[in-house]
Order: C-alpha cells, then sequence, then structure tokens
C-alpha cells in the first residue's frame, strides 16, 4: 500500500509539472501588440488614428525615447523592486497576504510589472489556479527577456483609460504632447491611472481621486530617491492641464479611399495638411 501511495504520488507530481509547463508557455511574439493603423500627411502629423479590434489606441515607442521620469513614475507606483526580483515579487505578496487576511477582504495586490504584462497578453481569471499560471508565466518572461525589454513591453502596453494603451498614446491625447516634454507631475498623473483607469478617469467627475493618486505616485517617487524634495514640493502643487478627448480627422475623403487599401502600422501619405486645410477653406 505504502509503494502504491508513493507511486501514485508520482505520477501526480509528473502529472502536474508537465502540466503547468505546458499551460505557462510564453511566445515573445505575443507580448507584442498588433499595431494600430495610422495615416500621416508628408511631414508625420497624424491624419487618422484607427483603433485595434478591441477598439484600443496605441502607439509604440523604445524605451529609449521614454524618459526617465515616466518610468519611475510607473516602477514607484507599481513595482518599486522592479529591478531586483525575478518576476515574482515574494515580500509584495506575504504583505499584500497579511493585508488582506487582517482585512478580511481583499484591500491589496502584490502584482509586478511583469506579472501585469504576463496578464495583459494572456488575461485569465482570478483564481488561484490562474494565479499560479499567471506566476509562472511571469518567471518564465523573466527568463526570456531583460529588464529593459520588459519595462518597455509593459510601457507600450499599460492600460490608461479610455481605450488609450500605453505611455505615448496617453501622454498624445491626454496633455498633447511628446513623451520628452511630460512634467513630472503629468508623468505621475500617466502612472496613477493603471490602478484603475475606469474609475480614474481624467474625464470622469472623480478628477479629486486621480489627482490625489498623482501625488501619491510623487510622493513614492520621492522616496525612492528618484526627486528630490524641491521637486516633490512643486509637482504636488501643479495640477495637469488636460486636452479636450479628441482623435485626428484629417482629409477623411481621402482616407476613405485608401483605407481598404491599406496594411497596419503607420502609414505615410503625399499629403500636405497645410496645403489641404487651405483648400478645404476656400472651397
Amino acid at each position: 500500500m505504502c509503494r502504491l501511495i508513493k507511486v501514485l504520488l508520482l505520477v501526480a507530481i509528473i502529472f502536474s509539472v508537465v502540466h503547468f509547463e505546458s499551460v505557462s508557455r510564453v511566445s515573445v511574439s505575443d507580448l507584442y501588440p498588433e499595431p494600430n493603423t495610422i495615416f500621416k500627411d508628408r511631414s508625420g502629423n497624424i491624419l487618422r488614428w484607427i483603433p485595434d479590434v478591441n477598439g484600443e489606441r496605441h502607439i509604440w515607442t523604445s524605451l529609449e525615447n521614454i524618459p526617465l521620469v515616466v518610468q519611475k513614475a510607473f516602477i514607484s507606483a507599481e513595482d518599486h523592486r522592479f529591478y531586483s526580483h525575478p518576476g515574482v515579487d515574494a515580500l509584495a505578496i506575504l504583505r499584500a497576504v497579511k493585508s488582506n487576511f487582517t482585512e478580511g477582504h481583499i484591500v491589496s495586490g502584490a502584482s509586478t510589472l511583469t506579472q501585469q504584462l504576463s496578464r495583459m497578453t494572456y488575461p485569465r481569471k482570478r483564481t488561484y489556479y490562474d494565479k499560479l499560471v499567471e506566476l509562472l508565466r511571469s518567471l518564465r518572461i523573466e527568463l526570456l527577456l531583460d529588464k529593459e525589454q520588459i519595462l518597455e513591453l509593459y510601457l507600450n502596453r499599460v492600460p490608461l483609460g479610455n481605450n488609450l494603451v500605453g505611455v505615448k498614446a496617453g501622454s498624445k491625447v491626454y496633455f498633447g504632447k511628446i513623451l520628452s516634454r511630460l512634467t513630472h507631475s503629468e508623468a505621475a498623473m500617466l502612472a496613477a491611472l493603471p490602478k484603475a483607469p475606469g474609475k480614474l478617469n481624467p474625464y470622469g467627475r472623480n478628477i479629486s481621486s486621480l489627482i490625489e493618486r498623482k501625488n501619491w505616485v510623487l510622493r513614492k517617487m520621492h522616496i525612492n530617491g528618484h526627486i528630490g524634495s524641491d521637486m516633490l514640493h512643486g509637482s504636488l502643487q501643479d495640477t495637469p492641464v488636460l486636452k479636450p478627448k479628441s482623435f485626428p480627422f484629417g482629409a477623411p475623403h481621402f482616407i476613405n479611399q485608401v483605407l481598404p487599401l491599406s496594411g497596419k502600422g503607420n502609414l505615410t501619405t503625399t499629403i500636405d495638411s497645410k496645403l489641404q486645410n487651405r483648400i478645404e477653406q476656400i472651397l
């Protein structure tokens, strides 16, 4: 009987290893989002920005084009031990378990940036089994990619509300700026959004909650040594000015004609926007 139990236990272990190895597989190509279709004029100005099949708008940008202030804001807000853990933060998990047990319900999470990237790529339910698969996938992602690649993917895939994905899209729509021109306060506001993109919607009614979360991110950046006291004080007093929600819709008849013939990605046309606008005014 004892021998039978050992055999059954060995079979169960082998089955579990094979099963979880299979369900936690990662393909690097899956981690990269399908590009939007973006039509530009001859000078690079966007004429039409067409969302993907999920209705989301995003613009890929390399990590070297994402300022350190933006990188540090997201790391401080979401995973301040990002560069020291292997994809799973054991200390954060223990802290979250303690907090949730003490409160009697879930009040704290412990997802690393790598886990969030895994969840964005391979959505799963919030069961213990699915959480285990997510943890295993995160470890495998860290084996396949270095930290810079993971951070680049995360910052290009992070949901920022209003069907905007990634920091470049968020910066363009919310502030009308390229990433390099963002202030510390604006970077912190972007980093505040992933916690609850719907509830903290910049165009919604909970703008006070968003400002509170933005200030929390700034304080975390200060605690982690990314900004000094003077910058913290000034940024706390700064309330970012939001641009009205709008998307480019230039040369509509021309774009509608070439749209069925186009592929995905950035498509540069021969349109001269200034000349086009002047002709439309004359007509």
